[in-house]
């Protein structure tokens, strides 16, 4: 199979992954598009590296919600969702995480390139991009806050990851977080809460983070 044919079968792939997702969402009663033209311009625009992982993450989450199904569960269960993505990419922490997780809340886990693996449902309240654009654009060409803030953050979560900072608790203050290529431009304000490094082989292979998040009205 040439080049060309490998990328037609990839955006094909992601197609289907991208509608199959919006379907369990809709379930669950959230709604999202998978996608804004149906030519995929910006899944088009990856290396083709970058769209094999980006098919790899959209099918490891399908894969995550359909273990919460067969476990009897809801999707929406935050808990038992992210004891299931824990679960399913292997993942040694602190067991006292789960207790902290609560369905309103925002629970996301980023790979130490600071990739996003898995996030709630809860998420989707607060979104207008399609699939599309969550799997192929960088966060940083979506969402905006007070650079400040940023590096306030980024300084916080990287000693936590690191275990300098022993605390799971966020000392960053409450911030809007904006939506800054979407039409609809949603706002959110966001109070991190906690954050703590994901194990595997007693190394830190990723982190967990949950944030409590009110959607601000236009």
């Amino acid at each position: 199979m040439d080049s060309l044919q490998a990328s037609s079968t990839t955006i094909a792939k992601f197609k289907v992954l991208s509608e199959e997702l919006c379907e369990l969402i809709e379930q669950e009663g959230f709604v999202i598009r998978p996608y804004s033209q149906d030519s995929l311009p910006y899944f088009r625009q990856l290396s083709e590296a970058e769209q094999q992982s980006a098919v790899e993450n959209l099918e490891n989450y399908i894969k995550i919600c359909d273990s919460v199904h067969e476990a009897g569960g809801k999707i929406k269960d935050a808990s038992l969702f992210v004891r299931k993505a824990l679960e399913f990419y292997g993942y040694q922490y602190d067991a006292k995480v789960l207790e902290l997780i609560q369905d309103e809340y925002l629970t996301e886990i980023y790979n130490l390139a600071n990739i996003q693996l898995f996030r709630t449902f809860s998420y989707f309240q607060y979104a207008s991009y399609t699939v599309e654009d969550i799997y192929t654009r960088p966060w940083i060409h979506l969402y905006e806050r007070d650079p400040q803030v940023t590096a306030k953050l980024v300084t916080t979560l990287t000693s936590i990851i690191t275990g300098e900072k022993k605390s799971m608790e966020i000392d960053v203050e409450e911030h809007l977080l904006i939506e800054k290529a979407s039409l609809e431009r949603l706002a959110v304000s966001v109070r991190v809460l906690y954050a703590l490094p994901l194990l595997k082989e007693g190394k830190t292979d990723a982190y967990l983070v949950v944030a409590r998040c009110k959607p601000i009205l236009n």
